[in-house]
């Protein structure tokens, strides 16, 4: 079968990294994962944001389960407005929650001149209403 498609000199090869800055953004899902050596967990948030620009493009932000980690996902929950004690807290009550974060751009691999985004802290209540 053939495929038309459109003139490839018109078709990007990939997609532009979002322009590092503070975005307003809601969680829209977390998935628990083992981490690539096995040793422990992370949880990967997927946030999507909403603004001031970038619309509805989507980042990922990665938070170990190490104590010596926990820091990160700390001032995110914080910064969300999620309800956690010392006995811990659910992923689920996390969606749709609102945060502002900070947005970088990263070469990776190094040296290979292909940039990505990444999340950093600290993260901040929504500045959206």
């Amino acid at each position: 079968m053939r495929i038309e498609l459109p003139n490839f000199d018109e078709v990007g090869v990939g997609f532009e990294p979002i322009q590092p800055g503070r975005y307003s953004a809601t969680v829209t899902s977390a998935d628990v994962r083992a981490t690539k050596d096995g040793s422990g967990k992370l949880i990967v948030w997927e946030l999507t944001i909403l603004g001031p620009t970038e619309n509805g493009r989507r980042l990922w932000l990665n938070t170990a389960l190490k104590k010596e980690a926990l820091w990160n996902l700390k001032g995110f929950l914080s910064a969300c407005g999620a309800k956690f004690d010392e006995g811990g807290f659910n992923t689920e009550d996390v969606i749709g929650l609102k945060v502002d974060i900070n947005v970088e751009q990263e070469e990776y691999p190094p040296d290979s001149n292909v940039l990505r985004n990444r999340i950093v802290p600290p993260y901040y209540p929504c500045s959206l209403v």
